[in-house]
């Protein structure tokens, strides 16, 4: 990109803005869904999405470290590396959190506001989406290393698919076979799967990426690396995730109609917050190359 003014940077972003711009929309897809149906069930399902946003927030480092690892080099054995590295990391860090978070369920969600009423379909979609806990992290990171690699309209596209593959997943599940918030937590689930295929699909044909390099361990220093760059983003995570998450449990003690509300309001925030992220996804590869 030649020309460095506002305007070029802005038009250069657009398709990574609308890339972050669609990702939140399977929480947007399972709210439009579920109010549309039952008060309690949208108080049940903001309180289960509260837990899961603040853990994928707690981990954005995935997102900017996946994107600067490979943006940084042009070396194809050493892209393929930090490929390992990050799917390492992110496969390990889904498998880990995986047990405390299905172990600690109802502590998790009662700390969260779920109540006696709200408790049982929040427990339903909790425990569907943890199945496909790891396959969440690994579509987030294969979709970053995808945008490091400049595949933003790739990387847009299949994120374009798996949003539609959510809003007819969900809907089936709901109104097919009336599933209730296990038809909404399956629905998303199986979208996030369907993104790390695709995301696998086109990385294996990009010319710079080799199997046999991927293969290969890495060496101590992509690890250090990675790690290095990702601390410090770990920590601005967590308290901005601390903030949503807190703000989701007070939201819950003034009653589920108003809670039902939070959760709608918060998904504009949202919207706002991924737009900025998209311009945030740009400076990251420019400023790598």
């Amino acid at each position: 990109m030649r020309d460095k003014s506002y305007w070029a940077l802005l038009v250069f972003s657009l398709p990574t803005i609308f890339s972050s711009l669609l990702e939140p929309v399977a929480y947007t897809v399972d709210t439009a869904y579920v109010g549309r149906l039952d008060t309690g069930w949208l108080a049940s399902l903001s309180i289960a999405i509260s837990l899961f946003s603040s853990l994928l927030w707690v981990f954005n480092f995935l997102v900017h470290a996946s994107t600067h690892a490979v943006a940084s080099s042009t070396e194809t054995p050493v892209i393929g590396a930090r490929i390992r590295v990050a799917n390492g990391v992110a496969l390990g860090l889904g498998l880990c959190s995986l047990v405390p978070l299905f172990l600690l369920e109802e502590p998790l969600l009662l700390f969260s506001g779920a109540t006696e009423e709200t408790l049982p379909q929040a427990s339903r979609y909790y425990l569907m989406r943890l199945f496909f806990h790891p396959f969440l992290f690994l579509y987030t990171t294969n979709l970053s290393l995808l945008r490091g690699l400049s595949r933003v309209r790739a990387s847009f596209l299949i994120v374009f698919a798996t949003t539609g593959a959510n809003v007819v997943f969900t809907g089936i599940f709901l109104y097919g076979f009336h599933m209730d918030l296990l038809g909404a937590a399956l629905g998303t689930g199986l979208s996030n799967l369907l993104g790390f295929i695709l995301c696998l699909v086109v990385l294996m044909g990009d010319k710079r990426v080799r199997l046999s390099h991927i293969l290969t361990p890495a060496s101590r220093g992509d690890w250090f690396s990675f790690g290095k760059n990702s601390w410090h983003l770990f920590i601005r995570s967590f308290f901005l995730t601390l903030a949503y998450f807190l703000a989701t449990k007070f939201a819950a003690l003034t009653g589920t109609p108003s809670l039902g509300a939070h959760q709608i309001m918060l998904q504009l925030w949202l919207f706002s917050s991924f737009f900025v992220d998209g311009i945030a996804i740009t400076a990251n590869i420019l400023g790598s190359h």
